[in-house]
């Protein structure tokens, strides 16, 4: 009667991955999979730039 039906609300959660691999083509497969599962779902995605590399650091001997 002249009322506008109202959507119920839903709740969002925020999820952040970390993965950690030495194989970084397979890092990046997995990365693009769930990054493709997410949007099919419309869900909103936040890419990565790139795929951050660790530094290896090396220890000196000291004593040298």
């Amino acid at each position: 009667t002249g009322k506008t039906p109202v959507e119920p609300e839903v709740a969002t959660h925020g999820i952040r991955i970390t993965l950690t691999s030495r194989n970084v083509k397979s890092l990046k497969k997995v990365c693009a999979d769930l990054i493709r599962g997410a949007k099919e779902k419309n869900l909103k995605v936040k890419e990565p730039d790139t795929v951050k590399l660790g530094m290896m650091v090396y220890a000196s001997n000291p004593s040298t």
